[in-house]
């Protein structure tokens, strides 16, 4: 394979120069064990001293460790960070005079949206996830809710992509 042929990774695994780091959430585990079957094929596992498979056709087995979504500031750094995040949102964005002015422009909206989503809809920020899930419906096809229309749909659609902008704007 490439991978072989150019040593971007040696043909045998070894512990010194792989280290395998995931979520402890199911899928990511499945993912990382799905690509070192495909980077560590049957065969390319450990031999005994008389040269027989250690493990039957000479699988390779590999650790893949695991972090705490509390304790990954690699994987998750905004879980780490939410709360110091929340405290900038708060003094640099939520407050600023363009943030308040749109949040003025749609105010109107959040209680109609709160009964259409079940979500408490009562300030700007609240209303990103479910921009968010209309964003999403719409690119998959999926039927809007009940009460939103194509143009509540644009409307909401442009509010969570302004919120994420707004945020994250130097």
């Amino acid at each position: 394979s490439y991978v072989v042929k150019n040593k971007i990774i040696p043909e045998h695994f070894d512990t010194n120069l792989l280290y395998v780091l995931t979520s402890e959430v199911n899928r990511t585990l499945q993912s990382a064990e799905s690509l070192l079957c495909v980077l560590y094929r049957p065969g390319t596992g450990p031999a005994l001293a008389d040269k027989r498979p250690a493990l039957p056709h000479f699988y390779q087995p590999i650790p893949i460790h695991t972090e705490a979504r509390s304790k990954d500031l690699l994987l998750n750094p905004q879980y780490i960070f939410k709360n110091k995040l929340k405290e900038i949102f708060q003094e640099e964005i939520y407050n600023n005079k363009e943030w308040l002015a749109k949040e003025a422009a749609v105010k109107d909206d959040f209680k109609l949206w709160s009964l259409i989503s079940g979500l408490k809809i009562k300030r700007l920020e609240n209303s990103i996830s479910f921009g968010t899930n209309i964003f999403i419906r719409t690119i998959h096809n999926v039927p809007l809710p009940k009460g939103v229309d194509e143009k509540n749909a644009e409307k909401l659609i442009s509010l969570a992509s302004w919120i994420v902008a707004a945020r994250y704007k130097p």
